[in-house]
């Protein structure tokens, strides 16, 4: 699958521009299917897939704390886009991950020479 292949090189030669550590969302269409999966890439533990959000930075009250929602562990995010890689592999891909993946390697090949 293309998307992939794009995704992992751009995380390569563009890491500060999308990396491995982003967040976002694949949005699919496929032509003999007349549903648009989408597949988020967002690990975050305040995000509606975790089933926490939106009480997950609220007290007993319901009132929302910032302090947790910006230091200490729910606040770390952590990185969806390696499983999503992955994910449309196996359940959408025409490739292997591996396969998929070889662009992005050879890109870190020739930037590590």
């Amino acid at each position: 699958m293309a998307a992939i292949a794009v995704a992992a090189t751009l995380a390569v030669v563009e890491p500060y521009s999308s990396g491995l550590g982003g967040g976002g969302f694949f949005l699919l269409r496929q032509q003999d299917r007349p549903e648009q999966p989408r597949l988020p890439l967002s690990g975050c533990p305040g995000n509606r897939a975790a089933g926490r959000w939106p009480d997950f930075y609220q007290d007993a009250e319901g009132e929302f704390q910032r302090d947790p929602a910006l230091n200490g562990p729910r606040a770390a995010g952590i990185p969806g886009l390696p499983a999503a890689l992955a994910k449309l592999a196996e359940d959408y891909g025409n490739l292997s991950l591996q396969r998929s993946l070889q662009p992005a390697i050879e890109a870190a090949d020739r930037v590590l020479r």
